[in-house]
Formats: C-alpha cells, sequence, structure tokens
C-alpha cells in the first residue's frame, strides 16, 4: 500500500475515532468558581463610592435543554460538551436599588451564545464567546425583593457564523458556559453614559490640545420626554499643563 494511501486511511481513522469520543465525552462542569474581582484588577469597571457590583458568581442551577433535572454549578465554570444549557441565578435587590439607581448587566465571557432573560422577559442576545458586553437593565422588568435571571447558552458550531466553523480535529475544545466574571453594576440615576478623547499635538510636540466629550444621560427626564432619550452633551479642554476647563454645554432630547 503507497505511503500516502495509508496516511490518509490512518489520518481518517483518527478522524471518526476522536469524533465518536467527542458524541459520547462525559457531560461534566470546569468549575473556575473564583468571586467577581474588585478593587485595581475589576477590569472594566473600577469600584468607586457611587458605583456598586452585585456579584452574581457563585451558586446557579443548570439544567440541559430538553431535560427536566436542574443542578447546582458554580459560576464562572464551562461545560465541556457540545449542546444548549439554560442557567438560572435568583438574586435579590432591596428598594433603594430599585428606586434610586441604574442596573447594568457586565457579563466578561458567555460561550458562545446567549440569550437572556430577567424575570421571565427578554433582555438581550450576545453572540461570541471572547467578547464582553453591558446591557441596561430596563426599570420595568426589576422586582423589589427576588429577581431571576435566565441564560440560555448554545455552544454548538455550524457553518456559517461561528469562530470555528466546526469542530476540528487535534484543536482546542469549544467549551461552553458563563466561564468569566458576571455581575450587576448600579450606578445613579443620571450618569455618565459615553466620553470621548479628542487631542493633537502642536508642531514641535511640546504642546498638547485636546478636548474631553461626555454624555449625561437620565431616565428619569426620559420619563417625561416620553418621545426621546434625553441627554446633555458636555465639553471640556485641556492643555498641556493638563489643566481642565469647561467650554460649552447643552442638552437635547
Amino acid at each position: 500500500m503507497p505511503r500516502k494511501t495509508f496516511a490518509l486511511i490512518l489520518t481518517l481513522l483518527v478522524s471518526v475515532l476522536e469524533l465518536n469520543a467527542l458524541q459520547t465525552y462525559e457531560r461534566k462542569f470546569l468549575v473556575n468558581g473564583q468571586p467577581t474581582l474588585v478593587g485595581i484588577d475589576a477590569g472594566m469597571f473600577q469600584d468607586t463610592n457611587t458605583r456598586l457590583k452585585i456579584d452574581l458568581a457563585g451558586k446557579w442551577l443548570a439544567k440541559i435543554e430538553g431535560e427536566k433535572k436542574w443542578s447546582e454549578v458554580l459560576i464562572p465554570s464551562a461545560y465541556d460538551f457540545n449542546g444548549k444549557v439554560i442557567f438560572r441565578k435568583n438574586f435579590e435587590l432591596p428598594d433603594s436599588i430599585v428606586r434610586d439607581k441604574t442596573l447594568f448587566l457586565v457579563a466578561y465571557g458567555i460561550n458562545y451564545e446567549c440569550q437572556i432573560f430577567i424575570n421571565g422577559q427578554f433582555l438581550t442576545r450576545h453572540i461570541g464567546g471572547y467578547t464582553s458586553f453591558v446591557v441596561r437593565i430596563p426599570d420595568r422588568m426589576l422586582n423589589i425583593g427576588e429577581n431571576v435571571l435566565e441564560i440560555r447558552i448554545s455552544n454548538e458550531l455550524n457553518s456559517k457564523s461561528t469562530i470555528p466553523l466546526r469542530p476540528q480535529v487535534w484543536a482546542w475544545r469549544n467549551y461552553g458556559g458563563i466561564y468569566r466574571d458576571i455581575y450587576i453594576l448600579t450606578t445613579p440615576k443620571v450618569l455618565i453614559d459615553y466620553a470621548k478623547v479628542n487631542y493633537s499635538f502642536g508642531t514641535n510636540y511640546g504642546l498638547l490640545n485636546g478636548e474631553v466629550e461626555g454624555y449625561i444621560s437620565s431616565d428619569e427626564i426620559s420619563k417625561i420626554f416620553t418621545d426621546k432619550n434625553f441627554f446633555c452633551y458636555l465639553l471640556f479642554s485641556f492643555s498641556s499643563v493638563f489643566i481642565i476647563i469647561p467650554s460649552s454645554s447643552s442638552c437635547f432630547r
């Protein structure tokens, strides 16, 4: 038998055996389980006096789609099989937070595709396990007291929209799950929603001129102007000595 033919047959045999092993692999969760980082290690949002994090790491319930049995799992973690899994977490919100704060759900990594529900109401859909995301939670979805967060996750690959497009022999495994930090970020009702820095250097790079654009949004004022969102635009200027001077401001609706 020619060497090339033998090598091809051997490669196909190994591929079949590995794919069969993937299908019969024991379903298990690989637990990270560490709490959300705080302080200077907080990642996307450092802790301040006005921004509180409600950590969602810890014990969750999970079940494979189509099955009835719920099992307790620790989050962050990843599941080591292909399929769809539903995760559920109960959390408490006091009256002061629901009434006085704006809430965001922050997820550092959910692989691969997920749909998120708060108290049975659809919140958002996200695709891509290597990108973090932040989504504002509308006040109407929240309860004073107990709330239920449900995340439906699929790590199944397809030939059109996933990365990679299909399972690969001798490549990394496509783990699923909530495998990085996840928490609720609370902010004041009036908050800086977006900021942008524009700058330029002088001809000899001895002078730095710049502007900081900031957008301040408020859900409370938006309730008055029901046709559009309300936000204020602030502009600050600074020079190389880093003295910040308010330049202008305006509000829109």
